[in-house]
C-alpha cells in the first residue's frame, strides 16, 4: 500500500526570490503577474508569511478583496504579532467601510509596535472618514512624533486643522510639510485655504502663485481666493478668480452665485442677475442664489418674482405647508412653535388666520400694513402675533382683531385657527406689486397716554429734530449702515432754531448722555420702554433723522417727516435704487444716499443744507 507524497519544498532562496520578483513586478504596475507568481510560490509553502503579505498587497491592488483579506488573516494565524499585516488588513477593511474592524486592526498594529508611524497615520485617515476630527488630529500628531520627516503626516494634520477651524495650526502644519517636500500639492492648497480663512490676503496670494507655478489647478483654491478678494473689496480680482473657478469646473457649487455677488457690488446688476440665474440653472435649490436674486429683484421693484424668490428664507415651510416656524424663530431652534396650516394664498372667506411677525423690528413695522388686507380678503378673524415690544403700538393701530405677544402663545392655540402666514410672506400671498403697494400713511399712531408722558420732556422753543445714528450692531451690514460716531453730525448743530433729541438706544447711548460742548442734544433713548414710547416722542417731533433702522419705519409709518441715511455699500432692498423717496412711505420719507466707495462726509453736507431749508420752510 503506497503513501501520499509530500509536496516538494522549494529552497528558501527560491521563496525569497519570488518575494523580491513579485514586489518588482508590482512596483512596475504588473500587479496581476505579481499575483500569479506569488500564488505559484505559495504552492511550495502555503504558510510563508512573506508570501502571504505579498498576496494580500497584490490582490488588493487588483480589486480582489476576498483574496487579500484571506491572505492577511492566514498570515496573522501564523504570526499574530505581525504589525504590518494588521495595518494592511486595516486598510482593506477601511476601504470596504468596515470601520469598526478597521479601527481594531490599526489599534492592534500599534499595540504590537507602538512606534509604527504608518499605522498611526492610517488610523488618522480612518477618523477623518468618520468625521472624528479631534481623534484624527491626535493620530496624525502621534505619526509626526514618530516620523517628524513625513510630509504626509504634517499635510494630513493641516487638512484636519482646517476642518476644525484651527487655521493658525493648519498654517504651521502646511509649512512643516512644505519644508520637507516643497512641491507637496495638498499642503500648498491647504496653506492657501488656511490663509484665506485668516484673512491674510497678501500671503494667500503668494501661495496661490506658488500653486500655479507648481502646476496645481484647483477650483476650490480659486474659489477661496475669490472669496478673500471679495471680502477685501477687490472686486476685479475676485471676479477673475471666480471665472477661473468656473473655467476649471463649470459646475462648481456657488461659483456663479458668488460671481453674481461681486458683480452686484461692482454695480453691474444685469450681469449679476444673469450669474444668479446660471447658479439656479445648475441647482434650482441653491438657497444663496435664490436669496441673492430676490434681493436684486426687490431692490429693482420687480416684486412679483422677487417675493416668490424671497420665500427661500422659510426653507421647507414655504413649499410644504408645514406648521413649524423653526427658521423664523432662532430663539427656539429646538422647540418650534406649533401653528395651523400655512396659508398659500387661497380664499380666506370665513377663515380665522394668524399673522406671525418675523425679521427685525423694522420688518415687523413695515409689513404690518398688510394685515388689514386679510380682512378685506374675507378673513373672519385676524390675530397678529408679534414681539412684546411692539404689542401696545400695534394694538393702538387697530390693525387686527387681536394682538398677542409671542411669549404668550401656547401651542394649543393653533387649533383655534384655520391658517397662518408669516409677515414677510404676506405681499407674495397677496400678489403685491410696486403699483399695488398699500401706502396709506399713517397706518400707526401713538398711544394718547404715552404722548402725555413725554410732553414735558419735549416742551420748549424751536423745531424738534430726533436723531438715531446707530443701528443694531448684530445686523450683518451694520458696519456700513451706522455712523461711526455722533460727532459726524456736528455740522447740524450750527443750524439755528433747532433742538435735537437723541432716540439712540444701545451702542451710542454713552455719546448721547455726555454730549460735547456745542451739541444742543437731549438724550431720551435710555428712558424708552417699548415702541409705543418711541411713537409718542416721534409724534411730537418735527423731523426724525436716522440711519436705516427700525426707528425709520416707525416714524414714517406714523406719518412723520423722516430723513434716512442709506449706505452705499449693500443698501437694503426696500429703498430701491437711485431714488430719494420711497413708495412705501410716500410724502414722508426722504433718502440721503451715500455713494459707493465714499465716506459719509458728502451725505452729512447734503443733510446740513437740507436742514437749513427745512428750518427756513417751517419757521
Amino acid at each position: 500500500m503506497g503513501t501520499t507524497p509530500h509536496p516538494l519544498a522549494a529552497p528558501t532562496a527560491s521563496i525569497d526570490q519570488a518575494i523580491a520578483q513579485g514586489r518588482t513586478l508590482h512596483a512596475a504596475g504588473a500587479s496581476m503577474e505579481a499575483l500569479e507568481l506569488t500564488r505559484e510560490a505559495l504552492k511550495y509553502d502555503s504558510n510563508h508569511v512573506g508570501l502571504l503579505i505579498n498576496l494580500g498587497i497584490f490582490a488588493a491592488s487588483v480589486g480582489d478583496r476576498p483574496t487579500a483579506e484571506g491572505a492577511y488573516r492566514r498570515a496573522l494565524a501564523v504570526r499574530p504579532d505581525l504589525a504590518e499585516a494588521w495595518n494592511n488588513l486595516g486598510n482593506l477593511l477601511a476601504s470596504s467601510r468596515s470601520y469598526d474592524d478597521a479601527e481594531a486592526a490599526y489599534r492592534k498594529a500599534i499595540e504590537i509596535r507602538p512606534g509604527y508611524g504608518r499605522a498611526h497615520l492610517n488610523l488618522g485617515l480612518l477618523f477623518v472618514d468618520l468625521g472624528r476630527h479631534e481623534d484624527a488630529a491626535t493620530a496624525f500628531q502621534a505619526a509626526i512624533d514618530l516620523q517628524p520627516d513625513s510630509p504626509d503626516a504634517h499635510g494630513n494634520l493641516a487638512a484636519v486643522m482646517l476642518k476644525l477651524g484651527r487655521f493658525t495650526e493648519a498654517v504651521s502644519a502646511c509649512r512643516e510639510a512644505l519644508a520637507i517636500k516643497p512641491g507637496h500639492v495638498s499642503a500648498i492648497s491647504n496653506l492657501c485655504l488656511a490663509l484665506v480663512e485668516l484673512d491674510s490676503l497678501e500671503e494667500a496670494k503668494s501661495v496661490y502663485e506658488l500653486a500655479k507655478e507648481s502646476g496645481i489647478e484647483s477650483a476650490s483654491l480659486d474659489f477661496s481666493l475669490g472669496n478673500l478678494y471679495w471680502r477685501h473689496g477687490k472686486f476685479a480680482d475676485a471676479e477673475a478668480r471666480f471665472r477661473s473657478t468656473l473655467a476649471i469646473d463649470p459646475g462648481y457649487p456657488l461659483a456663479w452665485n458668488n460671481l453674481g455677488g461681486v458683480l452686484l457690488e461692482a454695480r453691474r446688476p444685469i450681469e449679476a442677475e444673469a450669474a444668479f440665474r446660471r447658479e439656479l440653472d445648475r441647482d434650482r435649490g441653491t438657497p444663496e442664489a435664490r436669496w441673492n436674486l430676490a434681493m436684486l429683484l426687490l431692490g429693482q421693484g420687480r416684486y412679483e418674482e422677487g417675493w416668490r424668490e424671497y420665500e427661500v428664507r422659510l426653507g421647507e415651510v414655504a413649499g410644504g405647508g408645514l406648521s413649524e416656524v423653526k427658521l423664523l424663530e432662532p430663539a427656539r431652534p429646538d422647540a418650534p412653535y406649533r401653528l395651523p396650516r400655512l396659508w398659500l394664498g387661497e380664499a380666506l372667506e370665513g377663515k380665522k388666520i394668524v399673522a406671525w411677525s418675523e425679521g427685525g423690528f423694522g420688518d415687523e413695522i413695515q409689513f404690518a400694513r398688510f394685515i388689514p388686507m386679510l380682512r378685506q380678503r374675507g378673513a373672519r378673524h385676524v390675530t397678529l402675533v408679534c414681539r412684546s415690544e411692539l404689542k401696545p403700538l400695534f394694538e393702538a393701530g387697530q390693525l387686527a382683531d387681536q394682538v398677542i405677544s409671542k411669549d404668550t402663545w401656547q401651542d394649543s392655540m393653533a387649533d383655534k385657527y384655520d391658517v397662518w402666514c408669516p409677515f414677510l410672506s404676506l405681499p407674495h400671498r397677496l400678489a403685491i406689486t410696486l403699483e399695488t403697494l398699500p401706502a396709506r400713511i399713517p397706518y400707526l399712531s401713538a398711544v394718547p397716554g404715552r404722548i402725555e408722558k413725554w410732553r414735558l420732556r419735549l416742551a420748549g422753543e424751536g423745531l424738534r429734530i430726533g436723531l438715531v445714528w446707530r443701528g443694531n450692531p448684530n445686523h450683518d451690514f451694520d458696519g456700513s449702515r451706522s455712523l461711526p460716531s455722533l460727532s459726524m453730525l456736528a455740522p447740524l448743530w450750527s443750524v439755528p432754531g433747532l433742538r435735537f433729541f437723541s432716540l439712540q438706544r444701545g451702542l451710542g447711548e454713552d455719546e448721547a448722555r455726555t454730549p460735547l460742548p456745542g451739541q444742543p442734544l437731549i438724550h431720551l433713548g435710555s428712558e424708552l420702554g417699548d415702541f409705543a414710547d418711541t411713537a409718542a416722542i416721534v409724534s411730537q417731533l418735527d423731523l426724525l433723522i436716522t440711519v436705516d433702522t427700525s426707528s425709520a419705519h416707525l416714524s414714517a409709518a406714523c406719518g412723520k417727516s423722516t430723513w434716512i441715511l442709506v449706505p452705499g455699500h449693500r443698501p437694503d432692498w426696500r429703498w430701491l435704487t437711485d431714488r430719494d423717496d420711497s413708495p412705501w412711505y410716500p410724502g414722508v420719507v426722504r433718502l440721503f444716499r451715500q455713494q459707493p466707495g465714499t465716506d459719509w462726509q458728502l451725505v452729512i453736507e447734503n443733510l446740513h443744507q437740507a436742514l437749513e431749508r427745512f428750518r427756513h420752510d417751517h419757521t
